[in-house]
Order: structure tokens, then C-alpha cells, then sequence
């Protein structure tokens, strides 16, 4: 069967088998696909969300292998968990990112991609679990730079097994580094570390980089692993970096207790300051994604406990006052003295309560940050980010 959901509306439709080329018919693996049509006219940037639902009448799902394809001129598509059990009203329409608020339901990644075509793959026994029904959280980001429209179409598949076979799930390391500034005329870089508490088979690696990144490089750092594997990631390629497949014979294993260390080298020859942010026209990022098991705390998949390379003092609840103050992103200078003044693990702390405060929260939090208003309503909404965001001080 394949379930095929075409975002805007949906239908079912079933695919059992096909026919070989000699006329014998072979059964198809299960799949369960996602097909996003828009245009995006010439000059214009987007960042499109959408929630989508898996089938919910066949108990958990296990899925195994992953794969996309998708029109020239993304930026990037992502796959989203959410702690969603139901639709929410009005979640089946496609919308601006911003706009929404929705990335606030974000809990964890499923799928990354910037190539045009791509697959995650796993062994047997190994394949990320969904609930039935699980609500999942679709992004795509596209920016055209032609003089005439681009009419987008994306295709994503994920091939089911048979959870009685898996024996151990599979995760997605999401790293995003909050802490960049780029000083014009200069070069400068942006360094994190992230910490793994438990050992961790990786399969794949990438980075993602705007159009001021010039080299990417990521490492273990356990010093056997390292001279084993070298770079875990490098690049100096920020539009298209080709991902790293590891090998499985033997498996890639960073083991526990080391750090998955990475850094952004950049070259900003504009007369103004660049920060982090999602546009790819006007700011800049630095991630690194990664396929692995087995899968772990949301706390590791997205580096919350990280600490980044910089001479701040400032804690995460004094840098979230001082950008608040500074009135977001457009005054990228006040942004970019924030972020170079904050301690090494308050960007990851920052970026974990900011991330899921959402509509809810964030105007009593950026009103005021201590208040017993936001304080309530962050606890209620996310605890864990909460109690490292107060606790990340530069002790």
C-alpha cells in the first residue's frame, strides 16, 4: 500500500505490486509518501510549513529507509516530530513558517535535505518509530534567484518494516549554532561542541551554511575515533555540500563521553554585520545533521547541553535581555554584540527555550524575561529547556 499525501489536501491510494519486466508481478515495500507543490515567483524567498499525519490504522510504524527528490532552487527541506497527537485546526493548510508560530511544536528532526535528491538509509533492525497518527512537521525553504518563476514540486518517501524486526531506534543529531556573528569586511568562524552521554553509531553527515560560509569541518573529539574516521564532515561547499555515508562494516562508533566538535569559517565582504537567522539572503547559519543509533535525548539531538567558543560572560537569561532590547534580527550590530557576550553554554540554552516558548509564551518572555508570567508559562510548556535556560550561567 502507499499512502500518498499531497500537502493542501489528501488522498489515499494503494501500490501493492508491479509488474517486472518479464510479466511476473513482485510486491512493493510499504511506503508511506509526502508529494508538496507551490510556485515561487522570481526574487521572492519562502519558508513554507506544513503539519502532516501518519496512517493511524495500522498500529506503530517503523520506518526504515528515506528518500526525496526534489525541483531546483531549495534551500532546504525538512521533516519535523512534533508532541502533536491530533491535527491541529487549520494545520493542513500550507503557511508561512513565521507567521504561524508553528516551528514552537518542533521536538525533534526526521529528515534533512538540501540536494536535490537524497536518502537515509539504515540497517536491518535499526528504523526510526512513530505512533500511529503521529503529527509530523513539514518545511521547505526556496529562494529564487531567476528572472522567472520556479514551480516546485517535492517528493518524500519513507519505506515501512516490520517493527517486530527492529530492535533499536534511530535518531537525527540537529545541531544548530546560535552564537554567529560576522563583522563586515572580516573574516570570522563560529565553533560548537556537543556532548554524547551514550555511544552513538552515525551513518550520515552533512552541514548546512549560507552564502558567507567558506569551510566546514567536523570531528570527534576521542582522539582514536578521530585518527580512525578524520573528519567526521568537511566542506567548502555552503549550497550544495555533498553528505558523508559511513561505512557499516565496521560501524561508525563516536563513543561515549566525547563530543561531536564543529566549526563554520566564514568571509563576509559586505559593509555590514551578518547574524544567525533563517533567511539565506540576509543571514547566516551553522548546523551539522547526522543519521545515527541508538537514538537519544531531544537534549542530544539538538546540542541544548553544547558550548560554543567565545570570551562572553553574559548568561542565557542576560543575553535573551539584551535582545530583546535590541528588537530581533533587523538590528543585526545589537544582535551580533549580544551573542559575542553571551558564556559558552548559553547560545545552546538560549536557543532550547526560545525554540518552544511559541505564541503562548513569547510575548510574556520577551516583555519579561524573570517575570513570573513567562516563568509560568515556559514551565508548563517546556520544562527541561526552562531549567537549563535559568541554569546556564558562566560558572
Amino acid at each position: 500500500m502507499r499512502y500518498v499525501l499531497t500537502l493542501g489536501f489528501a488522498m489515499l491510494s494503494s501500490a501493492c505490486s508491479s509488474e517486472d519486466g518479464d510479466g511476473s508481478t513482485a510486491e512493493k515495500k510499504e511506503t508511506v509518501s509526502f508529494h508538496f507543490e507551490t510556485d515561487i515567483d522570481s526574487g521572492d524567498e519562502i519558508e513554507k510549513c506544513q503539519f502532516v499525519g501518519m496512517p493511524a490504522d495500522r498500529g506503530e510504524l517503523s520506518i526504515g529507509s528515506m528518500f526525496h527528490e526534489y525541483s531546483a532552487g531549495s534551500h532546504h527541506f525538512l521533516v519535523y516530530r512534533t508532541e502533536l497527537t491530533e491535527m491541529p485546526a487549520g494545520g493542513e493548510a500550507l503557511v508561512d513558517c513565521k507567521e504561524s508560530g508553528w516551528m514552537s511544536q518542533v521536538r525533534g528532526v526526521v529528515y534533512a535535505a538540501q540536494e536535490t535528491k537524497g536518502r537515509f538509509e539504515v540497517p536491518k533492525g535499526v528504523a526510526q518509530t512513530f505512533a500511529p497518527g503521529e503529527v509530523l512537521l513539514v518545511q521547505t525553504h526556496y529562494l529564487n534567484s531567476k528572472s522567472t518563476p520556479i514551480h516546485a514540486v517535492i517528493d518524500f518517501d519513507m519505506e515501512l518494516v516490520d517493527p517486530a524486526e527492529v530492535s533499536t531506534e534511530a535518531g537525527v543529531l540537529f545541531f544548530y549554532n546560535p552564537s554567529i556573528v560576522l563583522p563586515p569586511a572580516q573574516k570570522s568562524f563560529a565553533e560548537l561542541s556537543c556532548p554524547l552521554p551514550e555511544d552513538a553509531t552515525i551513518a550520515f553527515a552533512t552541514s548546512h551554511m549560507h552564502k558567507w560560509g567558506v569551510k566546514f569541518r567536523a570531528e570527534s573529539t576521542d582522539a582514536a575515533t578521530a585518527g580512525a574516521l578524520g573528519p567526521l564532515y568537511e566542506t567548502t561547499e555552503w549550497s550544495e555540500p555533498t553528505p558523508r555515508v559511513f561505512s557499516l562494516d565496521p560501524p561508525a562508533v563516536l563513543p561515549k563521553g566525547s563530543s561531536i566538535r564543529y566549526r563554520c569559517d566564514y568571509d563576509n565582504p559586505d559593509p555590514s554585520t551578518v547574524v544567525q537567522g533563517l533567511s539565506a539572503a540576509t543571514n547566516e547559519m551553522c548546523m551539522f545533521v547526522g543519521l545515527y543509533w541508538p537514538r537519544q535525548e531531544r537534549a542530544v539531538d539538538f546540542c541544548f547541553d553544547g558550548s560554543v567558543t567565545t570570551q562572553g560572560t553574559k548568561s542565557a537569561l542576560d543575553s535573551l535581555k539584551c535582545m530583546v532590547a535590541c528588537g530581533g534580527n533587523k538590528n543585526a550590530e545589537c544582535m551580533g554584540q549580544c551573542w559575542s557576550a553571551a558564556c559558552p553554554k548559553a547560545p545552546t540554552a538560549l536557543m532550547g527555550i526560545t525554540r518552544c516558548l511559541g505564541d503562548d509564551c513569547s510575548p510574556a518572555c520577551y516583555i519579561d524575561p524573570t517575570g513570573s508570567e513567562c516563568a509560568s508559562c515556559a514551565k508548563a510548556k517546556c520544562p527541561s529547556e526552562y531549567e537549563r535556560f535559568v541554569g546556564a550561567s558562566c560558572q
